[in-house]
């Protein structure tokens, strides 16, 4: 995967989430390529957001619910089997839940 040229165009559908850490997922991608603290943007608190395409062309996003302990999957188009293959090192598989139908965000 190689990182998306920020910001990124519009248009992310929410495939699927599990349950992390913040630096479980730093240590495995990296630091985020942005990190909101406006809260007024979120559902409170901060969120970590990792930014990719993969060699599908698949654009991708990782974001980082921070007080919920909760990462989401976004995904254009919203195929949730290749975006959860493409992040296979950093999902836990025991508590992804795929969403069905996408939620376009």
């Amino acid at each position: 995967m190689k990182p998306l040229v920020l910001p990124p165009k519009p248009g992310f559908w929410i495939v699927a989430g599990f349950r992390t850490t913040r630096e479980t997922l730093r240590q495995q991608l990296g630091m985020p390529h942005y990190v909101e603290t406006d809260v007024r943007c979120t559902c409170g608190g901060e969120e970590d957001q990792w930014y990719y395409e993969s060699e599908t062309g698949q654009r991708l996003m990782m974001q980082m619910k921070v007080p919920y302990g909760v990462a989401v999957i976004m995904a254009d188009p919203p195929n949730a089997k290749s975006a959860i293959e493409a992040f296979a090192t950093v999902v836990d598989p025991l508590s992804i839940k795929i969403i069905d139908p996408p939620e376009l965000v």
